[in-house]
């Protein structure tokens, strides 16, 4: 029999490397959803439609100034069309996340607080 090694912890990722890797998914997440003729970029109308069918099916109401708002922010210059790269800017503008760490005793104060 040989003896069977441990399981590996997977790498420690930095906070940096965490929010890149959810921006980096949210982004081609978006650009799959809207970029209706696949040439790897969305267009204005591409991405309303892609909000409408979204506030659709969550059952939102549809709210065309807040979709310009989000578009005038994802494509600031007012060309039409964004890439990825530019798709993925104004995401970030648009849902700022950062990752924060609680510190060791967090957890036993919620519990005392709730007992």
């Amino acid at each position: 029999m040989t003896p069977t090694q441990p399981p590996r912890a997977p790498p420690v990722r930095t906070d940096e490397q965490l929010v890149a890797e959810f921006y980096a998914r949210l982004t081609k997440q978006q650009l799959d959803w809207a970029d209706a003729d696949n040439d790897d970029r969305v267009t204005k109308n591409e991405y309303m439609d892609g909000q409408v069918r979204l506030a659709q099916l969550n059952g939102r109401p549809l709210d065309a100034t807040s979709f310009e708002s989000h578009w005038t922010t994802i494509d600031p210059t007012g060309k039409g069309w964004v890439d990825e790269a530019e798709l993925r800017e104004g995401l970030e503008k648009m849902l700022p996340v950062r990752v924060g760490h609680l510190d060791a005793n967090y957890a036993e104060r919620l519990r005392t607080k709730q007992a």
